[in-house]
Parts: C-alpha cells; sequence; structure tokens
C-alpha cells in the first residue's frame, strides 16, 4: 500500500497530449523512412575557440515522424556531416566524435514522437585560424537520412578574443534578504586587449544562455543577464580581469545555480569552463557561519556544508585521490573522484572542485551532468586540471558534491576528499618565464572602429608555423646556474614604405633571444588609429639559442576599402601557450596607405616619342544600389511562385524572404539558404544569371504563404555576404536584430522582420529605409541602410501587437569592386513544368458575438455567446478574452482546444463574467479569437463592447444560459488553465508550468476495502500543509470500480458518493492554486473486485470510466487526466509487442484479459468534447 503525501516532481517520462492522437508506438521490424522524420530546433552559440582548445557543442532536433528515436536500437539517430565527409575530422575537429563524420547520438535513450533529441559533442580548433562550417543532418544509420534542415555548426579558430578563469568565490549561503559579494577572475587568453567602455571590446560576464530568470538575484548588475563588467581599464594578453557583483538571497529557500561565462557583447562569447555559483539560501534562523569583515552588513558567507547538511535522499560515499601529490604552477594534476552509492538514483549532478589556499576561492570545477546511478554502484570521474601560471602556492583541497537534477537538493558533500600541494618552479631551463617588458595599456581613440569578431580573411590564410629564414645553430649546455629570464629584440622592416589600397606589402620581422628559449612570435597590422588588427599572423613555439636571430617574413595583401594613412606593425613574444608577454615592439615599423598620385608621362631622348602607359587604376568599391522587389502570397497550397523583380541584370544579388505554415519549407535548385530559425520561415540569395520570370519555393503540407523578394546591384558576385547572417526571435514588444559588425565599408545591412501573428505591427527601424513588405502567412518587412564607416550596427524598432510574435534577420551585403568584370553566365535549361498539386483552401474563420446584457454595473454578470463559423473542415481553438477599458490588463479568459468544424458550420461557444466588484467604469473589450491548435497562429478576432457602470447594490442576476454544443467555462478558481504547446505545457497566460507536488494516495484502496473513501484528512487543514511544501499539484490516485459504482462495493464508497467526494476535493484543491492529476490507479476486467494494480487497463470498464470522468470534469482546464499509472505489458519488455499493446491494447503478452489501448481511452475523453491536459 502507498503511503499517502509522497513528494514528487513529474519528469519527462510523462508525454502531455492536447490532441486525440498517441503516436509513440515504436517501429516495427520492418519500419521504412517515412516514419522517421526531425526539426531543427536550436543549437550552442557558434563558438570561437584558442587552436587546439576543445569545447562542447549543443544541436537539439524535435522528432516529427511517427516513430520513437531509440538510442542502441534499430531506430538510434545519430548526428551526421552532411554527405557523409569525413574532412573536418581529419583536420582534428572531430576528436571524441563517434566516428569521422558521426559527431553524436541522442543523449535521451528514447525520443517520442513530438519530443526534442539533444546531441552533444566535442569540437576541437584547428591549428589554422579560420571559420569552420560544418553541415550537419540527423541520420538512421541502415535506414534513411532525416531533414536536412539544420543551420551549419560553425566553428572558429583565431587568437582573439579567448580566456581562461582562475579563480571564482566559494559557494555562498544566505538568509532571505542577505547580500553577498562576490568575484570571478578571468585571465586573457587571446591576443586581443579587452578595453573597458568601448563596445566590442569590453568583456562581460554573462549569465549562460542569456538566461535572466536569475535576474532577481541580482543587486546593481548591468542588465538581468550580465552580472559585472571588466574592473580593469584594459587587460592586455595574459592580464587578469577582475569581475565583481552581489546577489541578494530570495525569500523562497533553495540552492539557486548560477551559471557564468565571459562574453563581448556583439562580437563572441568566449570559452566555457563550466563556472557555477551556487547561491543556497537558508530558512530563516538556520545558522550561518558569520560574513568576513570586508563584506557589507546584512551579508552572510560560509561554505554549502555549513548551511545546508544532506537530505534525505540517496546516500553516496565520496573518496578521490590526486596524482601527483605536489605539483608546480603550470603542471597538470589528476583528480580522480570516486562515488558510491546502496541506492538507485537517476539525473544526479556530480561536482569536483577545488579550493585554493588562504582565500578558499574556487580556483577550478567540472559537473557531471544526469549520472544515474543503480543500486550498489560505485563510479570514478577523472579529470586533468592544469595549475595556471601565477596561481597561489600551498595546499589546495578537493571538494566533491552530489545533487539531484539541476541542484535543487544536495545528497551528499564531502569539504575535504583530498589535498594537494602547489609550488613555484625551481629556476633553471624549465623555469616560467617572467616577462621583462610591460607593454603600456592602449588607450582607445575616438574615432577608433569597432572590428568584427571573425578572423580577418588574410589571417586565416597565414600559416601558424612560419620556417625561419636561417637555420638555428646548435646551442651548448646550460650552465648549472640559474638561466636569465627570457628577453627579446624585437624589429621590423615594410616593403614599400608606401603602398595604394589594393596593393601589397611585405613585412620582414625579426626577433633576437638573449637566451634560450622557445617562443611564439606574434606579427599584427594596425590601421591608423586602430586599438585592433587589421590583420595577424603568429609563429608557434620558435626555438632560440642565447644571442640568435631569426626573420619571419609575411606579405599583406591591403584592402580595396583600406584607410589611408600611417600603419604600424607590432611584433610580440609570448611564452609556450600565451600565457606570459615577454617583449613587445609597438611600433617595430610603419608604412603609408595612400592613393599614389597619376605620374606625368616624360618624353624619351630618341626622336621618335613613345608615350608612357598610365598606372593601373587602384581599384575601388563598387556603389550598392537597391534595383527593386515583389511580393506573392497565397492563402493556401503545397508550394509558392516568387516572382523575379522587373530589371535584374547578370551580377545583381537576389534575397528572398519566405514563409508559409504550417510545413517544412525547401527552397529551389541554385538559391543558398543563408538563415532558417523554424522549418518554415527562412531567408535565401544567389548571383542572378540568365534569371527567369520566378522561383518556386515547395512546403511539406498545405498551408498560407508570404514572401519578398529584393534585388541589390553592386555587391560581391564572389562574397555577397560581409559576415555570417544572424536571426533573432522574441515575443516582446521590442524587436531587437542581432548586432553585427560589417568588415567593408559602404556594405549596407538588410533587415527583415516577419511578424508571425500575420500583423503590420512592426515599424521600419530608424535611420533605415523601408523596401518590400506583404502579409500572408506572416508580415514580411525588408528595409536597409548604408554602413560607413565599418563597424558595428544594431537595428531595433517597436512591435505593437498584443501578442507579439516576431523573427529577425540581419544580413550585411559586402560592396564588389567596381568595373569587375561579371561571371560569364550558366546556360539556363528551361524547366520541366511540373503540375501544381491540387490545394486544399487555407482554414478562414468568422465570429460574431452578443452579450447579455450589453451593460451592467460592477458586480453584475453578463452571459456571452460567440458565433463561430468555418469555412472549411478544419479543427481549431476558440478563444474568449476580456480586457479592461485601458486595453492594457486581460481580465478574464477561456478557450475550446480541438474543436472540429464542418465546411460552413456555425458553433456557439457560451460562458459569463461577473465583473469584480470595484472595477474599474468604462467599456471593457470582449475579444472573440480563432487559433490554430497549439495557439501557434491567430486566424483572426472579432470586438464586442461592454459597458461596466460603477457599483451598483444588488448585482444584476445572471441570464439562463443559452445551450451549447461544448462545455461552459469552468468556475473561477486560484489557478489559470493548463495547455500544451509543442512539449511545453502553458497556463493560460503562455507561461511554461512545471509540476511540483504530491501522490495523495487513498482513494485508489480505501473504498473497495470498506474503509471510506479516502485515506486521511482532505480538508483546508491538510490542503494548508500540503501548499506549505511548496507545490502545485497534487495527484489523486483513482479506482474505477469505485467511481462507476459497480461489482457490489459498499456504495457509501462508491458510485455518485465517491464521484462527489472526488469533485469536491478537487474543487478544494483548485480553490487553492493547486493543480490536481487524475489518475487510474487501480482496475480489473468484469466482475472481478479492482483490488491491486495490474499491468494494463482493461476493456470492459476502463473506456467508461474515462468517459465518465472526462464528461464530469471538461471545462476544468486545471485538472490533468493521467490515463492509466505505469502499465507493463508483455511482461515488463521493452518489445514491439509491448508498445503496440500500449497503443492499441486488444489480447496481449502477459495479460489475461482484453486490455483498452491509450488510443481507446483517449478516444474516449475527447468524445465527451473534454480538452483537459492527458498525460501518458
Amino acid at each position: 500500500m502507498k503511503r499517502a503525501g509522497a513528494l514528487f516532481v513529474l519528469t519527462a517520462t510523462i508525454v502531455f497530449v492536447a490532441g486525440g492522437l498517441v503516436a509513440a508506438a515504436p517501429v516495427p521490424p520492418g519500419v521504412s523512412a517515412l516514419g522517421l522524420h526531425a526539426v531543427f530546433v536550436d543549437q550552442s552559440p557558434s563558438p570561437t575557440l584558442l587552436p587546439g582548445t576543445i569545447t562542447k557543442h549543443t544541436v537539439h532536433f524535435r522528432n516529427v515522424g511517427i516513430a520513437p528515436w531509440q538510442r542502441g536500437g534499430r531506430t538510434q539517430v545519430n548526428l551526421g556531416i552532411s554527405g557523409d565527409v569525413t574532412a573536418f575530422a581529419a583536420q582534428g575537429i572531430g576528436s571524441g566524435w563517434l566516428s569521422p563524420n558521426r559527431l553524436a547520438t541522442t543523449s535521451e535513450d528514447m525520443v517520442l514522437p513530438g519530443m526534442i533529441g539533444t546531441f552533444t559533442f566535442p569540437l576541437r580548433a584547428p591549428m589554422d585560424p579560420g571559420a569552420y562550417r560544418l553541415p550537419i543532418r540527423p541520420v538512421v544509420d541502415g535506414i534513411t537520412w532525416l531533414e536536412d534542415g539544420a543551420p551549419p555548426v560553425v566553428l572558429t579558430s583565431d587568437l582573439g578574443f579567448h580566456s581562461s578563469v582562475v579563480e571564482v568565490s566559494r559557494h555562498s549561503v544566505l538568509h532571505p534578504g542577505d547580500v553577498s559579494t562576490l568575484t570571478v577572475k578571468i585571465r586573457n587568453t587571446g591576443a586581443r586587449t579587452w578595453t573597458k567602455g568601448q563596445l566590442g571590446q569590453q568583456v562581460n560576464l554573462g549569465v549562460v544562455g542569456d538566461d535572466k530568470f536569475l535576474g532577481a538575484l541580482g543587486v546593481g548588475w548591468p542588465t538581468p543577464d550580465r552580472v559585472a563588467i571588466q574592473s580593469e581599464p584594459t587587460v592586455i594578453p595574459g592580464g587578469l580581469a577582475t569581475f565583481i557583483f552581489r546577489v541578494r538571497g530570495p525569500s523562497l529557500p533553495g540552492v539557486y545555480p548560477l551559471r557564468l561565462r565571459p562574453v563581448v557583447d556583439g562580437v563572441t562569447w568566449l570559452e566555457d569552463d563550466d563556472v557555477v555559483s551556487l547561491i543556497t539560501v537558508a530558512a530563516p534562523g538556520a545558522p550561518t557561519t558569520p560574513a568576513p569583515a570586508a563584506e557589507p552588513a546584512g551579508t552572510t558567507l560560509t561554505t554549502m556544508n555549513a548551511a545546508v547538511p544532506a537530505v534525505s535522499g540517496p546516500s553516496f560515499q565520496l573518496a578521490a585521490t590526486v596524482d601527483p601529490t605536489s605539483v608546480v604552477t603550470g603542471g597538470t594534476a589528476k583528480i580522480t573522484a570516486r562515488f558510491a552509492t546502496s541506492d538507485s538514483s537517476s539525473g544526479n549532478v556530480l561536482g569536483v572542485l577545488v579550493h585554493a589556499p588562504a582565500t578558499d576561492a574556487l580556483a577550478y570545477q567540472k559537473w557531471f551532468h544526469n549520472e544515474n546511478f543503480a543500486a550498489g554502484d560505485s563510479r570514478g570521474y577523472s579529470v586533468l586540471w592544469q595549475v595556471p601560471a601565477g596561481s597561489n602556492t600551498g595546499t589546495y583541497t578537493v571538494e566533491l558534491a552530489v545533487y539531484s537534477s539541476g541542484w535543487k537538493t544536495l545528497y551528499a558533500a564531502d569539504a575535504s576528499a583530498a589535498s594537494f600541494g602547489v609550488s613555484a618552479p625551481s629556476p633553471g631551463p624549465g623555469a616560467t618565464p617572467t616577462p621583462t617588458v610591460q607593454p603600456p595599456s592602449p588607450t582607445p581613440s575616438a574615432s577608433a572602429t569597432a572590428a568584427p569578431s571573425g578572423t580577418p580573411g588574410s589571417s586565416a590564410t597565414a600559416s601558424p608555423t612560419a620556417v625561419p629564414a636561417t637555420t638555428p645553430p646548435a646551442t651548448s649546455s646550460p650552465s648549472p646556474s640559474p638561466t636569465a629570464a627570457p628577453s627579446f629584440v624585437l624589429g621590423s622592416s615594410a616593403t614599400p614604405a608606401s603602398v595604394s589600397p589594393g596593393g601589397s606589402v611585405t613585412i620582414t620581422s625579426t626577433a633576437t633571444s638573449a637566451t634560450a628559449a622557445t617562443a611564439i612570435v606574434d606579427v599584427q597590422i594596425y590601421a591608423p588609429n586602430a586599438t585592433t588588427s587589421s590583420y595577424q599572423v603568429y609563429y608557434q613555439d620558435q626555438t632560440f639559442s642565447a644571442g640568435q636571430q631569426l626573420s619571419f617574413p609575411t606579405s599583406w595583401a591591403v584592402p580595396p576599402s583600406a584607410a589611408t594613412g600611417t600603419y604600424r606593425v607590432v611584433v610580440r613574444a609570448y611564452s609556450s601557450g600565451w600565457a606570459t608577454l615577454y617583449s613587445v615592439s609597438d611600433p617595430a615599423a610603419t608604412f603609408a596607405v595612400s592613393v599614389a598620385p597619376t605620374p606625368t608621362p616624360t618624353p624619351t631622348p630618341v626622336p621618335t616619342a613613345t608615350p608612357t602607359v598610365a598606372p593601373t587604376a587602384t581599384p575601388s568599391l563598387a556603389t550598392v544600389a537597391y534595383r527593386g522587389g515583389s511580393t506573392n502570397s497565397a492563402p493556401s497550397g503545397l508550394s509558392l511562385t516568387l516572382t523575379v523583380p522587373a530589371g535584374v541584370q547578370n551580377g545583381d544579388l537576389l534575397v528572398a524572404t519566405v514563409a508559409d505554415w504550417p510545413g517544412v519549407l525547401t527552397g529551389p535548385s541554385g538559391w543558398t539558404r543563408a538563415l532558417l530559425p523554424s522549418a518554415n520561415q527562412g531567408l535565401w540569395y544567389r548571383v542572378a544569371s540568365n534569371e527567369p520570370a520566378s522561383y518556386t519555393w515547395t512546403g511539406s503540407l498545405n498551408g498560407t504563404w508570404s514572401a519578398v523578394m529584393d534585388v541589390f546591384s553592386g555587391v560581391s558576385t564572389s562574397t555577397p555576404l560581409d559576415v555570417t547572417p544572424l536571426v533573432s526571435s522574441g515575443a516582446v514588444a521590442s524587436v531587437a536584430w542581432p548586432v553585427m559588425a560589417s568588415a567593408t565599408d559602404q556594405a549596407w545591412h538588410l533587415v527583415v522582420s516577419s511578424e508571425n501573428n500575420n500583423t503590420d505591427t512592426i515599424g521600419v527601424p530608424a535611420g533605415y529605409t523601408a523596401r518590400s513588405a506583404t502579409a500572408g502567412s506572416s508580415f514580411i518587412r525588408s528595409s536597409t541602410r548604408l554602413i560607413t564607416p565599418a563597424g558595428l550596427v544594431a537595428a531595433s524598432a517597436t512591435e505593437t501587437s498584443t501578442s507579439p510574435n516576431w523573427h529577425a534577420f540581419s544580413v550585411i551585403l559586402r560592396p564588389g569592386v567596381a568595373g569587375a568584370p561579371l561571371p560569364t553566365p550558366a546556360p539556363t535549361t528551361a524547366p520541366t513544368s511540373t503540375p501544381a498539386p491540387t490545394a486544399t483552401p487555407a482554414p478562414s474563420f468568422t465570429s460574431s458575438g452578443t452579450l447579455s446584457p450589453a451593460s451592467l454595473p460592477a458586480g453584475g454578470t453578463t452571459q456571452i455567446t460567440d458565433a463561430v463559423t468555418s469555412a472549411t473542415t478544419t479543427s481549431a481553438l476558440v478563444d474568449i478574452e476580456i480586457w479592461d477599458p485601458t486595453a492594457a490588463t486581460k481580465v478574464f479568459q477561456v478557450w475550446y482546444d480541438n474543436q472540429t468544424f464542418a465546411a460552413a458550420q456555425t458553433r456557439n461557444y457560451a460562458t459569463s463574467w461577473t465583473a469584480p466588484a470595484g472595477s474599474t467604469a468604462g467599456t471593457y473589450d470582449v475579444r472573440l479569437c480563432v487559433y490554430t491548435a497549439g495557439w501557434t497562429q491567430k486566424y483572426g478576432c472579432n470586438s464586442v463592447g461592454l459597458a461596466v457602470t460603477a457599483s451598483a447594490a444588488t448585482p444584476t442576476p445572471a441570464p439562463t444560459p443559452t445551450p451549447a454544443p461544448v462545455p461552459t467555462a469552468p468556475p473561477s478558481s486560484a489557478v489559470s488553465a493548463l495547455h500544451v504547446s509543442g512539449n511545453r505545457l502553458l497556463n493560460a497566460l503562455g507561461q511554461q508550468v512545471q509540476l511540483r507536488g504530491v501522490n495523495r494516495s487513498g482513494a485508489e484502496y480505501a473504498c473497495v476495502q470498506n474503509n471510506g473513501i479516502f485515506e486521511g484528512p482532505v480538508d483546508q487543514a491538510s490542503v494548508n500543509g500540503i501548499k506549505s511544501w511548496h507545490a502545485n499539484v497534487v495527484r489523486l490516485p483513482l479506482n474505477e470500480q469505485c467511481w462507476l459504482g459497480i461489482n457490489g462495493i459498499n456504495p457509501s464508497y462508491s458510485g455518485a458518493n465517491y464521484r462527489n467526494a472526488i469533485v469536491n476535493y478537487a474543487n478544494l484543491l483548485n480553490q487553492n492554486g493547486l493543480y490536481v492529476i487524475l489518475d487510474l490507479h487501480w482496475s480489473a476486467p468484469g466482475t472481478t473486485l479492482a483490488t491491486h494494480q495490474v499491468a494494463m487497463p482493461d476493456l470492459d470498464h476502463s473506456p467508461a470510466f474515462w468517459s465518465s470522468v472526462a464528461s464530469t470534469f471538461k471545462g476544468n482546464d486545471a485538472v490533468i487526466f493521467e490515463l492509466f499509472n505505469e502499465p507493463w505489458p508483455d511482461n515488463q519488455q521493452d518489445s514491439v509487442a509491448a508498445w503496440t499493446c500500449w497503443r492499441d491494447g486488444g489480447t496481449c503478452a502477459g495479460v489475461s484479459y482484453q486490455a483498452a489501448g491509450m488510443q481507446t481511452m483517449l478516444n474516449s475523453v475527447r468524445a465527451t468534447g473534454a480538452t483537459n491536459v492527458v498525460a501518458l
């Protein structure tokens, strides 16, 4: 017998169903590719890494087929490289992949239809700088490739902005309201200086994923997702940046994980070093260690073990070893942590933390997520930590910790699982070199132009390791005395001393070492007044003997758009790994970029003068211009033909933005897809070449369409996009296009907005020129502006829709070279005409409403009737909302999901609303709307005005409701109605709901045991007790025979008495702000009493049970129906037979009666008109 009041969290093993189809059956042995489909969801931010370093990258795909993805089974889905290309693995990018062209399989054991699969894999930055684009695509090996709709994974290897976390304040334990000051120290391991106050150069400490949820913890944070900015004015390569911020303990006790990562906003995220600061809020009165004197008043700090002892839960034994037990700074320590348990547990978070001496700050963290243990398991986890140069010496302590998923509950911790010593290296050849030259901090110029984050095109082709011009002679053995710290004399020369834009300059740099040493020689070229380099090449691990000079020649192709003036060459020498700057020469050389004057021809002394040939003109940039645009839309169809604008010439750039709903878009041949924020919206481009009159985009489903095409002249035909395009999405009233940085002067910024509600509510950004606009599936608008000089650009506009839902595309167009020959057009072969499939008309609706009465005093009640007519046979969601006179606050809402209409059918929806006493007088807006299922698109709305006057002494009696074919709205309660959108459970405000609650046992067994209906009290006091645990849902297991009143069960505890008791308790829970889950727990076929749980529901009674339950609770969408508790057909095997039985029922292995399948019971629920969320 289960105990009442067991605490639980509803996990992802339950599938919420909003519609009427159960599609989670496994693939039969003869499955074909027809049942396997995927749609790209999202991926981690594109990483920018130091050459040779590794990061983890995550991509999500949704299973939109009818078959589950089963890891280790026949339908295991892997993430592959499109075309089975192995070149990326050969470049070293694929370290740790499944194979040279398979990156990873799903992290989840099973991904059911509709759910999201997670693919996490390592990426190693190649030693050659540059941007690497990995085309990815899911594949079921041996069966089929899935849809090719994902943007490539873009990995950038460069020496720009990079970091390594050195130290983090220890985890805080606070009382509610207490304030703690935390510090994070991060070393600049790249080659760019971090400059405070300069956009594109300042480093901020951000919250991973731009998560603003924990912004409430912040005290004085710059923004909710940026906790601090660098304290130092400048941080040179090898320097240390300090980030100081404060947090305040919220009122609710618990553990708040703050995941942090440095970021240069508008340019790139820096390395993710797994920095987590756990903010633990203790209950009032719990002991804490007094704060250090330096902390502000009201602050408390302690270790997490002192204030948060391990709670009841899985028991763990922790141990750790360190090898070696003593290591020098710069050396590596191997930490082996062992976690053992006698209990089974899943989803654990395991932590290995290293505390520095004296300060007890965290010098290193490593977290292992979603670790599952069987009873008796003992597992070892090894990590390698390279002690940063310059670290404090002394004894470091290893701490181990085990948390539940998301760090919610601490199960076990050992603050001193192991220790090891760190000492300074001994003097000698192997000693860590000390810089002998401290370069001055650069002073930003007011006229400096922010540079883009990508590695310049020229440097991407430079060899990372150069062969010295002279061969180093053999060196003699070092003397026993300590070797002097490395120092270098650096120089350079530039030939010619003056060069025109578009020309080439040869740079020959020299480095002379005073001692035998190994170093990185870095050469950079800076434009006039610039603080970031225009060109960079470096020479890895060059070996010098004492007094030896090495030469490093290189050449730089001066861009045609280069500014005129004096350029400087800066040469630096670093230790291996860029840890220490030895020497710098700034400038080591200078040269001028200027427009050369046309020389005057000089006659020769020979009798017949020969004219002097004029020099070749310096290339100049073409002027980008807008040629024209076109728009097309369609109310339905499987394809859309988009007209090519008139006047297009060969060499022009065509840009098309297309949206259809629903379905998956496919572009025409010859077009390059630049952006695809969702499966049914994207942006494509192509260079014009003998253009036809139109192009056709196709969709996987019949849907509505909208599209615009814009044409530009003067754009580069070889590299039309100046930098990687970006897209942002949102559901807020302010539209912000991604911040981007152009690389070329005179580029054009093309921004496109797509309002998915198909309303013209997003304006043209300030400073931009409107181009094309159209409605249809989404309302699309394009705009442009000139970017000069090159640098950062950010567009924004106001969204006036009351239900915003938009995408913002951002593309920078690179100007071509004036007078450059156009590419030879390829001969165009006329395509064979394919008859367009007959399209089904797109759904459309009309709504009309009546109010009775249409005017009422505050406290009175009006009856609302919404008559909805559909033009086609379809299903939809009918929504009724009431907004106050300011149109800013929604005061009432009820909706009816999955409503089925025949063509031209009118259905009436009736509900009532009581204006609360004290309501503001004025005209209230009653909005009658129709949406697609899941609220993904609005078909349309109609409004009716309701006049509310001052309160009357006696409320207006409610008229008799008009009968309607659908249930009326539930009585008002303290909980918001639930619905499903995608894989999320949402309330009426569209906010995601996570269910946390109790399993209130008793109603499944007390009645059949003749002991009553419940076990224990079900009064207000007991509900208050449940609420004190911060629960938001109560699960009620039920007995089908007690509910139906059959098989001789005492009528005092069954039939109407049982049903009324369940209804009253559910209403009490709802009124107290708690959701309810009704679960079929005990059942039995025929005349057998339901006295225990069985393998499957029975066909005799279970469908009738759910038909009755659904009829009773329909209209109250704060109640969830859980069709059956823990089915185990086919003797608990994970087999095709078991899953088929689960879905379809009937005669099943391991079941002695006719089983009712989930589809049968779901049909019983939906046949009543109930729209409640169903859990499987």
